[in-house]
Formats: C-alpha cells, sequence, structure tokens
C-alpha cells in the first residue's frame, strides 16, 4: 500500500455538547512523513488522531486522507490506542491479528495473516511472547505487541497514539528505528507528550489547548522558547537540549 496524504481545512472537534477540543486545525501532511503530535495533557493529540482514524468526525471543518473522508478509507488505515480494551484470555498473537484487521472488522485469520503477523511480532523484538496470555505481558510488551498488528496491517496511514510510552530505553530505540523504516510504504502519525521524543519525526506538530502553536522540523519547533510556552517550565532548564541515542535513527 502506498503512503497517504493528509490534509485538514478548518476543523474543529468536540465530544457532545461540550466546549471544542480541537479549534480551526488547518495543515497537511505529505505521503510518508514521520509526523510527531506534541503536548501536554489535554491538548487534543489522541482527538485528532481519532479524527484521522475516522473514529469520530469533526463537527466542523473537513479532512482528507488519500483525498477522502477517513471513513470511506479505513482498511488503508492502521490505529494503536494509548488504552485498548483487551480480553486478558487472548494470547498476543491473537491481540495482533485483531489489529492486523482492525478490532471490529471481523475477518477470518488465515495461514499469510499468521506469519505476517508473528513476524511483525519478532521486528519489535517480541516474537517470543506471542503465544502468552494477555493478562501475562508488562504495559510495554502490551504496546509492542499491538504496534506488531498495526505494522502487519500494511496500513497507507499508521495512527498510533504514545507508541514510546512504558518502553524501557532498548526498545524506545527499537520503536524509533522500525517507524522511520515505515515511511517507505506509509505515512506515519504518533502523539507524545515528551518533547525528545517528538525530535525523532520529520515534522512536529505542536498543540495547545486544542489549537496548532507550531508546525515543522522539530529542530524549530522543539525549542526551549516553544517549550516554555506550551509546558510553561522556564526555557533556561532546557538549554543545551540534546536528544538521548534510543531516540536517535
Amino acid at each position: 500500500m502506498k503512503p497517504c496524504s493528509v490534509r485538514l481545512e478548518g476543523v474543529e472537534a468536540r465530544y457532545n455538547t461540550s466546549p471544542p477540543v480541537l479549534r480551526g486545525l488547518s495543515f497537511s501532511l505529505d505521503p510518508g512523513s514521520l509526523v510527531a503530535l506534541l503536548g501536554p495533557n489535554g491538548s487534543g493529540k489522541t482527538t485528532l488522531l481519532r479524527l484521522l482514524a475516522g473514529i469520530i468526525k469533526p463537527s466542523r471543518g473537513r479532512v482528507e486522507v488519500c483525498g477522502s473522508p477517513p471513513g470511506r478509507v479505513r482498511r488503508m488505515l492502521g490505529y494503536a490506542p494509548a488504552s485498548p480494551e483487551v480480553d486478558h484470555r487472548l494470547r498476543a498473537v491473537e491481540v495482533a491479528l485483531l489489529y492486523r484487521y482492525g478490532v471490529s472488522e471481523g475477518v477470518a485469520w488465515g495461514r499469510r495473516d499468521w506469519e505476517e503477523v508473528l513476524a511483525a511480532l519478532g521486528e519489535l523484538g517480541v516474537g517470543e511472547l506471542a503465544w502468552r496470555s494477555w493478562g501475562e505481558l508488562s504495559s510495554g510488551q502490551r504496546r509492542l505487541v499491538i504496534l506488531a498488528g498495526v505494522l502487519a496491517r500494511r496500513p497507507g496511514l499508521a495512527l498510533l497514539d504514545e507508541p514510546h510510552s512504558f518502553l524501557d530505553v532498548s526498545n524506545m530505540r527499537r520503536v524509533t528505528l522500525v517507524l522511520r523504516s515505515l515511511r517507505a510504504r506509509a505515512t506515519v502519525v504518533y502523539t507524545t507528550h515528551d518533547p525528545l521524543a517528538a525530535m525523532a519525526a520529520d515534522t512536529v506538530i505542536m498543540l495547545r489547548e486544542g489549537l496548532l502553536h507550531a508546525q515543522g522540523p522539530p529542530e524549530a519547533v522543539v525549542t526551549p522558547e516553544t517549550i516554555e510556552e506550551v509546558y510553561g517550565i522556564p526555557a533556561d532548564r532546557l538549554d543545551g537540549l540534546t536528544i538521548p541515542r534510543y531516540y536517535k535513527p
């Protein structure tokens, strides 16, 4: 599958009658980009990811993925939520299979499905966990299993909610390398609270209170000044901001 383009025009999103979570978002992403959605808690990152996945619809404006509304191209999308609801009796490989096809698609699994999911689990270093039950896995291991299912889906747009969370430094680096390699066949959008994790991306979209605060290359967006504006941390404490090796390609 080819990488998807993404385009938003004047997008607003809200839940029921509550105030908007996202307001006036307009931006576009080139196919094959690795994009980090960066911002503090409650800034709208997950809501934006859910819009792109077609899980919710904008209350105003337009969202296009590969030239169409997300709901029309769901088979081209792969979505890994931050807090999935999974039956703890399922084996890890079965959970990955669910995310290969999308949890609600109800497709019968064939030999090729098993082979591709097992290969993806191996690529992420958790092949030995394939036959263990979900309830036995740590939070970090679960994160890697679901990511493997999304990789096996071979989407044109991969949407990953906090893929670095709960991981040790070795697996942080592993996930970063996998995400960067995905650009050859997918556009990848991931959320993070961590400015350093965002530095691995080609483009950073920084959100603040539902608004687009900044967009561009990491070195232009993730600066002591923008961190102070968005997170309220004194800028002089972030002078000399560097990227740990586990986030470097």
